[in-house]
Parts: C-alpha cells; sequence; structure tokens
C-alpha cells in the first residue's frame, strides 16, 4: 500500500511539473496541492522512521519531487549585509492600493477607511513608491492631489488608464526621491495593466526600477464560489492567464536590455507555482525568499485568503538589506511590500 501511495503521489507531483512546463494555468493549483503531498510524505516518513519500518526511503522520492514548490513557497533563511555610511542602498515600496477603498467609501459615504490609506501612504519614507491601481484627485477633499502623495519624493511618472470629467485620475504611478533621467512603458498601446519604469539616479549610480501591474484573472466574488458559470471560470483562467503570461515574456526581454541594475516591483497577479512567477525567479532573485518571513501572502480575500501575488525581484547587482510586508495595513485586498537593496560596489 505505502509504495501504490508513493506512486500516486510521484505521478501527480510530474503532472503538475508537465503542467508548469508547458504554460497551462492549471500548474497553481497542483503548486498548492504539491504542498499538501509534502506535508503528508513527509509526516508518514517520519512516522514510518520512528516506528523502524521496512521501506520508509521510498516516500523521499514526493518529497524530493516537492522540494522546489516547498522552496519557492516559504523564506526559511533571513540574512541581510552590514551597511557602510558611503554605501548606496535604495529603499523601494510597492502596493496596490485598490484606488484607495475610494469607490467602496462613496458608496458607503464612510471615507474613513481611504482616509486611513491615503495617510499610511504618505507616511512611507521608502525612496522610491511604486503604487497600482493609483487615484488622485485635484477636486476631492478626500483624495490628495498628484503632488500630495510626494512628501519627499519630488520626482514622479504617472501613467493614466482613466480620467473623470470631476478630475479623478486612476493608473500607475511612481514617486522618487532621485531625480528620474528616463521613463516609459514596457507594452505598447494604452493597457490597463502595464509596466512601467524609470532610471534614477543616486551618487553616480544609474539604477531602473520596474512598477508591475499584470494581467489578472478577472474573477468575481460568483466564480470564486462556484456560484457563476463553469465555461466563464475557465475561459477567464485560460484566457487572462495567456495574456499574462505574453506580458511576462515581453517583460523578461525588456529587462534582458537594460544596461543597470535593476528591480522588479508591483503585482504581478500569479502565485509562485505559476509560468510567470517560474520564468522571472530563473534570471532574477525573490526578495521575500532572501529575506522575508514564513510564507509571507499579500493578497487577503474571504474567499482566496492570503495568496501570494505581490513581488519584489532584483538582479545580482544588489544585496538585500530588508524586505517586509506590510500585513498590519488593510482595507486594501493586497498588503504593501517593502525592501531595502545594497548596491554592490564595483570592482576594478
Amino acid at each position: 500500500m505505502l509504495k501504490g501511495l508513493v506512486v500516486l503521489f510521484s505521478l501527480f507531483v510530474l503532472i503538475g511539473k508537465a503542467l508548469l512546463w508547458c504554460k497551462s494555468p492549471f500548474s497553481m493549483f497542483f503548486g498548492v496541492l504539491e504542498l499538501a503531498v509534502f506535508s503528508i510524505s513527509l509526516l508518514l516518513w517520519l512516522y514510518h522512521l520512528l516506528r523502524l519500518k521496512k521501506n520508509q526511503y521510498v516516500l523521499l522520492i514526493p518529497i524530493l519531487l516537492t522540494y522546489t514548490t516547498v522552496m519557492v513557497s516559504f523564506s526559511l533563511v533571513a540574512s541581510s549585509p552590514k551597511v557602510k555610511a558611503d554605501d548606496t542602498t535604495i529603499s523601494v515600496m510597492n502596493f496596490n492600493s485598490r484606488v484607495f477603498s475610494y469607490y467602496d467609501s462613496y458608496a458607503k459615504r464612510d471615507y474613513s477607511e481611504t482616509h486611513a490609506l491615503v495617510k499610511w501612504a504618505k507616511s512611507s519614507d521608502a525612496d522610491v513608491v511604486c503604487y497600482q491601481e493609483f487615484i488622485c484627485s485635484a477636486n476631492s477633499k478626500h483624495l490628495p492631489t498628484r503632488s500630495g502623495f510626494r512628501g519627499k519624493r519630488p520626482y514622479d511618472y504617472l501613467y493614466v488608464t482613466s480620467e473623470t470629467k470631476y478630475g479623478v485620475v486612476s493608473g500607475m504611478i511612481i514617486y522618487s526621491k532621485y531625480p528620474i533621467i528616463n521613463r516609459g512603458e514596457v507594452f505598447e498601446g494604452k493597457p490597463k495593466n502595464q509596466v512601467i519604469f524609470v532610471d534614477v539616479v543616486k551618487n553616480a549610480d544609474t539604477i531602473r526600477i520596474y512598477n508591475v501591474h499584470l494581467q489578472s484573472f478577472k474573477f468575481t466574488e460568483e466564480d470564486l464560489l462556484g456560484a457563476g458559470e463553469e465555461a466563464s471560470f475557465l475561459s477567464k483562467l485560460t484566457s487572462n492567464s495567456k495574456k499574462r503570461y505574453a506580458q511576462v515574456d515581453a517583460l523578461l526581454e525588456h529587462v534582458n536590455q537594460c544596461p543597470y541594475p535593476l528591480i522588479l516591483a508591483g503585482d504581478f497577479n500569479d502565485t509562485p507555482y505559476s509560468y510567470s512567477y517560474n520564468q522571472l525567479a530563473k534570471t532574477l532573485k525573490d526578495a521575500h525568499l532572501k529575506s522575508g518571513k514564513g510564507y509571507g501572502g499579500t493578497f487577503h480575500h474571504d474567499v482566496l485568503p492570503n495568496l501570494r501575488i505581490d513581488y519584489q525581484f532584483y538582479t545580482k547587482a544588489f544585496s538585500l538589506v530588508d524586505f517586509q510586508i506590510h500585513d498590519d495595513v488593510l482595507y486594501s485586498d493586497h498588503f504593501p511590500v517593502s525592501g531595502t537593496y545594497l548596491l554592490k560596489k564595483k570592482v576594478d
């Protein structure tokens, strides 16, 4: 029976790996279940080991097969380099603010959530701030103006996705304490989901920061609860995954042509068990895995709680000093994420 279970677990894991390889969106579901396979196999192995039962080592097969999935799921070791006074460090914060809960507040005629989120955002001391689903207004007493969010960051680059006749502007924005010498967009046209970037100069160093907001699944609550049509759920899953995978490929092509040290920060709308994450992690480092704590969920929803879909990735030109998920900041469905990076000195 034990060998049969091992064969079943192993086949299940290999199917998940095959789905990831062929860019199937179903790989993320198998990734979550692989954690269950790992846990069950580990517990059974320990039980058989303590009882000195035969054949316990066959359980190491599914444990080893699921090892990489476990390693991208949890931050197990946190280490930080020592920083000297003359070192070049840069801190980056990214936050999908869900328009600072403005439209929910408007519907309830209670703007306390919006005020709380705006207050927290304005208190951030990060050198560079990347907002997704950003909103500002020159005419609303409940929303700051574009300059009202700046604080000690006098430079910015705004990508507009919509603007109402009442002066409410939505989109993505990057605020910076340091001069911006170049800016742009990765995807052609004017899609709602976009990646924008700025090149900033600190001391004599040029650093590129990408603000990322990739295609979402666009699931409704009915879809997630199983109350919607199955065909609609599958259609959204497959079509939006294909769009996101194409965006990731275009983003990586852009990244590979960048001549500067770079950091990607934002809402990637995909889990660590996806094609998107797998491709990014091949060439870039995941800040959470290097210096985060535990699982690191960033998306909290009543139906899909605690998913990790907001990330910071960086190149080997940096050492990570600190990384944090601000899970005490509520009212948006995403938690803000921040990291501090040390630019390694070049050796002539």
